[in-house]
């Protein structure tokens, strides 16, 4: 039966392991580093001094 292969678990070799952690790191290096770099620049326009109207 196909269905009891699919269901058979059986111990992840080195490659899987090294696959599970690119895909890892790719989904969260890849997002955060994209976050950083987009709020980096507005950021350094805010230090720029704000006229107040008094």
């Amino acid at each position: 039966m196909p269905a009891r292969k699919l269901l058979e678990i059986e111990p992840p070799g080195a490659v899987r392991y090294i696959l599970g952690l690119i895909v890892m790191l790719v989904g969260v290096i890849l997002p955060l580093a994209y976050a950083f770099l987009r709020r980096k620049n507005p950021l350094a326009a805010n230090f720029r001094p704000l006229r107040t109207s008094a």
